[in-house]
C-alpha cells in the first residue's frame, strides 16, 4: 500500500506558503481577514444567492485566497486557495 504521494505532498505545500501566523481560521472575522491582509477585497455580490460575503485576496496582497464569510453570523465558514468552488 502506498502512502502520501503528490497529492498530500501539494496540499502540505499550500498551507505552508499561504499560511501566515496572523492568518484568520475557520470561526474568525472579516476584520480579522482585513487586519491580516490589508490589500482583501469584500464582495457583497454572493449575498442574496449564497447567504455569504467573499474576501478575496490578491496574489500580491499575500497570495490567492478566497475567505466566505457567513451573512448571518459573521464568521468564515470557507477558505479557497486559490478560490471557493461553486456550481452553476
Amino acid at each position: 500500500m502506498r502512502r502520501g504521494g503528490r497529492k498530500s505532498t501539494f496540499i502540505i505545500e499550500l498551507l505552508v506558503r499561504y499560511s501566515t501566523c496572523s492568518s484568520p481560521g475557520i470561526g474568525g472575522t472579516s476584520a480579522q481577514i482585513k487586519a491580516a491582509y490589508p490589500k482583501a477585497k469584500v464582495d457583497h455580490g454572493t449575498e442574496d444567492v449564497f447567504g455569504i460575503t467573499l474576501a478575496k485576496i490578491p496574489k500580491d496582497g499575500g497570495g490567492r485566497i478566497h475567505f466566505a464569510v457567513d451573512v448571518r453570523s459573521k464568521k468564515i465558514t470557507r477558505i479557497g486557495v486559490p478560490s471557493i468552488p461553486f456550481c452553476e
